[in-house]
């Protein structure tokens, strides 16, 4: 990857202006933004984006990023820092009572060759806290700063030139809080989603259903049911969609009752649903969407059926595999349960005296 050129703009909200960062330590800084921009550069795509055909202004500027060079070029991403600066000051003007306001940020535009053979490029814009980047400067990193732990909003514009011609083949943005802040989107860079939420709830779980549930019901039933009742618990609660959370927490931290099920595997076959880009990575559930229920009857032997009245978040806490020797079963967690058990052995006990 070869960085053709990248700019800081320090953007002052209380102003609604922006000017060009001036940092005393230019070691620090440039290999902290060479950092960064690896690592936008290699993130997994989030949510995808097209530009709002209504409004021109980023559109108009973006162009100008890929195509100029010089003074025209340094004017285009001032434009964009003031853009942006006037864009926050506004949302904090007109949010006083949100408890914390936009805070005085760094924005960082880029213009990247990917050196493939195909002639790949992105432009990346990025914004992070102020803060962030004087820790930097002096070198601090220990003050909570890491390339891998950052409060950042990024957006990527995937370009491919044909001869003289460019084409933006992607729009991608990420936000880091999870919130995909509108200011950021719809405001400044002027994008709106490509697939709405009520799709990608679908299309979501429909993947997940297909490729990562379904195949375990022949040979690993008991699993099968209890992360098919987690994931319909997820799915139907409100909130984000994240498939890197679903991957680490839903499956990575689920305990399998079958030894053969290696959670490894499925954690990778989570992210092979990426490749297929049936749906965004993150977006907001819209529980409605899901219709279908969780598994109520779960059959433990000819006589025991266990029955589930609604759906249980954090399922795989309460519902435990069970082994002892060649005995294998289930344990839950349940005060009366427990002490319905208790009374059942204390009667057996009663009656052998």
């Amino acid at each position: 990857m070869k960085v053709n050129y990248y700019k800081l703009l320090k953007i002052s909200n209380e102003t609604g202006a922006a000017a060009i960062a001036n940092f005393d330590f230019l070691d620090n800084i440039h290999n902290y933004v060479m950092s960064i921009l690896v690592k936008t550069a290699n993130a997994n795509i989030e949510r995808k984006y097209k530009f709002n055909k209504h409004l021109n202004t980023t559109q108009e500027q973006i162009r100008n990023l890929i195509t100029t060079e010089g003074e025209k070029l340094d004017a285009t991403i001032l434009e964009m820092g003031n853009h942006l600066a006037a864009v926050e000051k506004e949302f904090n003007e007109n949010h006083q009572h949100l408890k914390g306001k936009i805070p005085y940020g760094v924005l960082l535009i880029a213009y990247v060759d990917m050196e493939t053979d195909e002639r790949d490029f992105k432009v990346i814009i990025l914004k992070s806290d102020y803060d962030e980047f004087i820790a930097e400067n002096t070198g601090q990193q220990t003050a909570g700063l890491s390339v891998n732990n950052q409060i950042f909003k990024t957006c990527q514009f995937n370009i491919k030139w044909h001869e003289n011609e460019y084409e933006i083949l992607q729009i991608a943005a990420s936000d880091s809080t999870k919130r995909q802040a509108a200011y950021w989107l719809k405001d400044f860079l002027e994008l709106e989603v490509i697939r709405q939420d009520k799709e990608n709830t679908e299309k979501a779980y429909e993947q997940i259903k297909k490729k990562i549930l379904n195949p375990l019901m022949s040979d690993h039933k008991p699993d099968y049911l209890i992360l098919y009742n987690s994931t319909i618990s997820y799915m139907r609660s409100e909130g984000m969609f994240d498939l890197d959370y679903y991957k680490d927490e839903i499956i990575g931290n689920y305990t399998p009752y079958d030894d053969t099920l290696k959670i490894d595997v499925l954690k990778s076959r989570v992210d092979q649903l990426r490749v297929g880009d049936k749906f965004d990575a993150q977006f907001t559930k819209v529980p409605s969407a899901i219709t279908d229920k969780i598994k109520q009857i779960i059959k433990l032997t000819d006589e025991i059926e266990l029955k589930i009245k609604q759906e249980i978040p954090g399922m795989e806490s309460k519902i435990l595999p069970y082994e002892q020797g060649p005995k294998k079963g289930i344990t839950i967690i349940s005060p009366d349960g427990y002490e319905y058990a208790r009374g059942i052995k204390r009667k057996k006990q009663e009656s052998a005296l």
